[in-house]
C-alpha cells in the first residue's frame, strides 16, 4: 500500500495559508500589495473587529477580467512572474500564487473587479476555498475584495488570534509603514467606521506628516546619498529626538518595507554618542538598489531580505547617517557667542591672574597626572577700564560680597548681577545669567529667548571633550599597574586579542602575550586606573564579539571618567564657578548633548512662557 498521498486542494491550501495567513494584518498586507502591484494609486482599507470580523480593500488598479477571476484562486497562479529568471529580479511587492486561494480557504471571501475595457464588472463569492456564486455586476473601475469571519471554520487557528483591539493595532502599524513606503499612493484607512489615516499621495514629506504630524517633521532632518547603483534618501531624527522602542524606524528597500536587524544596529551605532539607555533613533529611509542584488524570498512574509553585498550597503548607510547625525549634533549652542556678550564682562579663563581656585579630589581623581586638571568653574569679573573702580562678583541671589581690588582696599557691598547690568548700560550685555533651580539647572536669558542648562551634563561634556582630545592627539598618560593582571581567554578569542594588541597599546592598554592562552595587562590609561580589571577584560572580549571596536570601548571609559569627575546635580556652585561654566560652554562650540546622550541645554522663548500665563 502506498504511503505517499496526493493532498486535496482544501488541505494544501490550508497548509499554504499557514505560511501566508497568520492574522488580519497578514491578510491586509497580501491584498494591499496586490492592489499596488496592479497599479492602484488610490486604496481604501476598512476593517471591523480588528479585521477578524471584516476586511475590505478597494482600489483603482487595472482590475481582472471575467476569465481571469476564477484563475486567481487556483494554487500557484499569478500574474507577477512567468519563469525562473523573474524570481531573480522580483520587482513587485508580491509574487506567490498562494495568497488569494489561501485566504479563501480560511475565511468567507468576495471579489468584485472591472477592467477599463469592460462596462460591467464581475463578482465571485467563495466559501471554504470554493466558488459558490459568480456573475456580472455594476462596479467602478478597479477591484474590491471583502474578507469575513477569518478562521471561523478553523477553531484550531482561531484560538491563536488575539483580542480585536490588539489585532487592530497590528493592522494600524502596518498601514503606517504602508503609507510611508508608498508616498505617491492615496491611502485611506478606517476601523469600525472611523477614519484613522488618509494620506494624499503627495510625496515623502506629506506621508510623514500624514502619519506622525508636524511636531515629528520639525524634529527630523533630510538625508540623501547617490551612487550609480545605490541611492539613499529620507529623513532621520535629530539626536535629541528619540523614542522608547523601534516602532518609529522605517527602512524601505525598492518600495518594500523591511525589518533588518543588522541595518537597525548599524544606524543605532550612528547615534551611539547621543542616545540615553533604552532610547532608539527615529528614521524613515528609502534604499534603492538593483533588483538582482536583493533576495526578497527569504521568508513568506517578505519582511526580511538578503543583500548580495550587505557589508557595502551597511558601510554606505553608516557613513551617510553618521555624518548627518554628527552635523546635527555639532550645531552650536543657540545662545549668543561669548565673544560678544558674556566675555565682555568676564575675564577669559586662559588669561586670568586670579589666585588658583580650589580643586576638589573629584576633579582630579580620574585624570592623567601629567595633564592640566579641568578647573572646577571659578572666575572673577574682568576689570574693564570703564568700570575699574567697581569690580563686581557674579551674585544673582542678593548676596552682597566684598571683593578686594589690586591695591588691597576693600570694596563696599555690591549689587546683584542683574542690577549691575542695568547700572552699566555701556557694557551692552545681551546674555544674562538669571539664577538657578534646585542647585542643578542654570537659567540664562537673551533677548526673547531663555536657556536652561544642566550643570552636570555641561561640565561632563567639557571634561569628556578634553579627555578625548588628549587621547586622539596621543597625549594620554599611562598608569602602570602595581600588580599586573594575568588573565586567560578561550582558544577562539585568542587570535582576535592577539591581532588587536598593537591597537590596544595605542589606546594605552599595554597587554603582553604569555604562554598558551594567557595574557598580562600591565598598564592602562590614567583616566581608567580605577576600573575593575576582571570586568574590563570580560567586557572587552564580549564587545569584540558583538562587532564593536576598541575605539568605542576606550571612549566609553573616557565617558565614565568625565561623568565621575564632573560637578553633580545639586552641587551648590558659586556664582564665579557658574560664570566660568557658561563661558566655557559658549566657547567650546561643543554639541548640545552630554556623552550619555542627555541634553545639555533646553531652549525656549518668551512667548512659550506667555502662553502658559495666558498673556497671549
Amino acid at each position: 500500500m502506498s504511503t505517499i498521498h496526493l493532498l486535496d486542494s482544501s488541505v494544501f491550501n490550508r497548509i499554504a495559508a499557514g505560511e501566508v495567513v497568520e492574522n488580519p494584518r497578514s491578510v491586509v498586507k497580501e491584498l494591499v500589495e496586490n492592489s499596488i502591484d496592479a497599479g492602484a494609486d488610490t486604496i481604501h482599507i476598512e476593517i471591523r473587529g480588528g479585521g477578524i470580523e471584516y476586511i475590505r480593500i478597494t482600489d483603482n488598479g487595472k482590475g481582472l477580467t471575467k476569465e481571469d477571476m476564477p484563475l486567481a484562486f487556483l494554487p500557484h497562479a499569478t500574474s507577477k512572474i512567468r519563469n525562473l529568471r523573474d524570481l531573480d529580479e522580483i520587482r513587485t511587492l508580491g509574487f506567490r500564487g498562494e495568497a488569494l486561494p489561501s485566504i479563501a480557504s480560511v475565511a468567507d471571501m468576495e471579489m468584485t473587479s472591472r477592467t477599463a475595457e469592460n462596462e460591467l464588472g464581475y463578482t465571485v463569492v467563495l466559501s471554504d476555498g470554493k466558488i459558490t456564486d459568480e456573475g456580472k455586476c455594476g462596479a467602478p473601475f478597479g477591484t474590491q475584495i471583502t474578507v469575513r469571519n477569518l478562521f471561523s471554520h478553523i477553531p484550531a487557528r482561531a484560538k491563536f488570534l488575539r483580542k480585536p483591539q490588539i489585532e487592530e493595532s497590528a493592522v494600524t502599524e502596518y498601514i503606517i509603514k504602508l503609507i510611508l513606503s508608498n508616498p505617491a499612493v492615496k491611502i485611506k484607512y478606517s476601523t469600525d467606521g472611523q477614519l484613522q489615516y488618509h494620506s494624499d499621495g503627495n510625496g515623502v514629506d506629506a506621508a510623514i506628516y500624514n502619519v506622525y504630524g508636524s511636531e515629528f517633521i520639525r524634529n527630523m532632518a533630510p538625508i540623501s546619498y547617490a551612487a550609480p547603483d545605490i541611492t539613499i534618501s529620507g529623513w532621520i531624527g535629530k539626536p535629541n529626538f528619540t523614542k522608547h522602542n523601534r516602532n518609529y524606524q522605517t527602512l524601505i528597500v525598492n518600495g518594500r518595507y523591511i525589518v533588518h536587524a543588522e541595518i537597525s544596529f548599524c544606524i543605532q551605532q550612528c547615534y551611539r554618542e547621543y542616545l540615553m539607555k533604552r532610547q532608539f533613533p527615529v528614521y524613515v529611509l528609502y534604499l534603492n538598489i538593483p533588483a538582482d542584488t536583493v533576495d526578497v524570498n527569504v521568508h513568506p512574509n517578505k519582511l526580511d531580505v538578503r543583500f548580495v553585498n550587505e557589508k557595502r550597503i551597511k558601510g554606505i548607510l553608516y557613513n551617510t547617517v553618521k555624518a548627518k547625525v554628527d552635523e546635527l549634533a555639532a550645531m552650536p549652542i543657540e545662545f549668543p557667542s561669548s565673544n560678544t556678550e558674556i566675555a565682555a564682562s568676564f575675564e577669559p579663563i586662559e588669561s586670568r591672574t586670579a589666585p588658583a581656585p580650589h580643586i576638589s579630589v573629584r576633579d582630579t581623581a580620574f585624570l592623567p597626572p601629567t595633564s592640566t586638571p579641568p578647573l572646577r568653574p571659578h572666575i572673577q569679573l574682568k576689570e574693564d577700564s570703564d568700570i575699574r573702580s567697581r569690580i563686581h562678583s557674579f551674585a544673582p541671589h542678593n548676596e552682597h560680597t566684598a571683593v578686594s581690588d589690586t591695591s588691597g582696599s576693600s570694596e563696599p557691598p555690591i549689587a546683584p548681577f542683574h542690577e549691575f547690568l542695568r547700572e552699566n548700560t555701556n557694557i551692552r550685555l545681551q546674555t544674562r545669567y538669571a539664577g538657578k533651580l534646585f542647585n542643578t539647572y542654570l537659567l540664562v536669558e537673551s533677548g526673547n529667548d531663555f536657556y536652561i542648562i544642566d550643570q552636570h551634563a555641561a561640565h561632563e561634556k567639557l571634561l569628556y571633550d578634553t579627555l578625548v582630545s588628549q587621547y586622539e592627539q596621543g597625549e594620554t598618560a599611562l598608569q602602570d599597574l602595581l600588580v599586573p593582571y594575568i588573565f586567560d581567554v578561550s582558544p577562539e578569542e585568542k587570535p582576535t586579542l592577539t591581532n588587536n594588541l598593537p591597537q590596544l597599546a595605542e589606546f594605552g592598554f599595554k597587554i603582553d602575550p604569555l604562554s598558551g592562552n594567557s595574557f598580562c595587562l600591565h598598564a592602562v590609561p590614567a583616566c581608567c586606573s580605577g576600573i575593575d580589571l576582571k570586568q574590563f577584560v570580560a567586557v572587552l572580549m564580549s564587545e569584540w564579539n558583538e562587532k564593536k571596536n576598541a575605539t568605542v570601548f576606550v571612549k566609553e571609559k573616557l565617558m565614565q571618567a568625565a561623568c565621575k569627575s564632573a560637578v553633580k546635580g545639586e552641587d551648590d556652585l558659586s556664582d564665579n564657578e557658574i560664570a566660568v561654566l557658561i563661558e566655557q560652554l559658549q566657547q567650546s562650540g561643543s554639541t548640545k548633548f552630554c556623552p550619555h546622550g542627555r541634553p545639555i541645554i533646553v531652549h525656549a522663548k518668551r512667548s512659550d512662557l506667555e502662553k502658559l500665563f495666558k498673556r497671549i
